[in-house]
């Protein structure tokens, strides 16, 4: 039992499942676009992205061990799960357990393609996002550790991630799915800078120099602010044409969540733990809201 919940909680199941709506927007446009639904390739696919996270997120325990020992406030955004610093399984547990789950990745891409009908470049889509979610705190790439690990995210979840879902669907790309997800990858980019506040000073005194470090917690507090607003404005804008009232809801949700994400912002810069932690899921909530509005607003529309 003790393996059990430590393999849960170093997948990290909330973020597995905000996964879930940016998954659903390739789907969703597919249905929007005429293409008949196809249940067990849907579901094939999600079973696909949960396991490519999974192995991200196993191998990230593993390689921020130290970073994660050195953190002295966790909060529910940063941290890591705590599942190896407070000793509950031994580090090989989570290394092997990612090793696992990036064979079983590789073997369900293989399913969809010979035995779903998925078209050829879903090996290429799933290959692209286990070397970049592997790398992300690999070496000797160590994204997270270059400034890229930010930009490697949005990548994966906001542009992949449901260029994915409606290729496995459609065998073909949209060139207007990537424009619709903009306003989702401003928000996805400021989302992991303020997840990475609270952890500035353990990754700067372990030499995991991210985004957040190398900016500084100031400047970084400032562009993760800019994102956001800039990503909430245009995620009303592309609402308000793909169906009004569904801009409209969103205006009056995503309104009173910028005033209170100004405020957590301010008390950011003066370095409170948890006014950084507010911040992150609130603008985890903006992300999982406005894409599961997208959702619907398409299969509607």
């Amino acid at each position: 039992m003790r393996y059990l919940f430590a393999y849960w909680a170093m997948g990290r199941p909330l973020f597995l499942l905000g996964a879930l709506p940016l998954y659903m927007l390739g789907i969703s446009l597919s249905w929007h676009d005429g293409y008949r639904i196809r249940l067990f390739t849907l579901l094939s696919g999600l079973v696909l992205t949960w396991l490519v996270q999974l192995a991200t997120h196993y191998n990230n325990e593993y390689r921020d061990l130290a970073t994660d020992r050195a953190i002295e406030t966790p909060t529910r955004i940063s941290g890591g799960s705590r599942v190896l610093v407070n000793g509950l399984v031994p580090a090989k547990a989570a290394r092997f357990a990612g090793i696992v789950a990036f064979a079983l990745a590789v073997a369900v891409a293989l399913a969809l393609v010979f035995a779903l009908g998925a078209g050829y470049f879903t090996l290429l889509f799933a290959g692209v996002a286990l070397v970049i979610g592997w790398c992300y705190s690999e070496p000797p790439l160590k994204l997270d550790s270059r400034g890229l690990g930010e930009a490697g995210i949005v990548f994966l979840a906001c542009f992949l991630l449901p260029t994915t879902a409606y290729y496995i669907q459609t065998s073909t790309v949209s060139l207007f799915l990537l424009l619709v997800s903009v306003p989702l990858a401003l928000i996805t980019f400021a989302v992991t800078l303020a997840t990475e506040a609270p952890d500035i000073a353990a990754d700067h005194a372990t030499g995991k120099l991210t985004l957040a470090v190398r900016m500084q917690r100031k400047n970084s507090v400032k562009l993760h602010v800019a994102f956001f607003l800039a990503g909430c404005l245009s995620l009303i804008v592309v609402l308000m044409w793909l169906w009004p009232l569904a801009g409209l809801v969103s205006a009056m949700v995503i309104g009173p969540a910028v005033i209170a994400s100004l405020a957590g912002a301010k008390a950011s810069n003066r370095g409170d733990i948890r006014a950084m932690e507010r911040v992150g899921l609130l603008y985890g909530f903006v992300l999982g809201f406005g894409a599961a509005a997208l959702d619907i607003s398409l299969f509607i529309g």
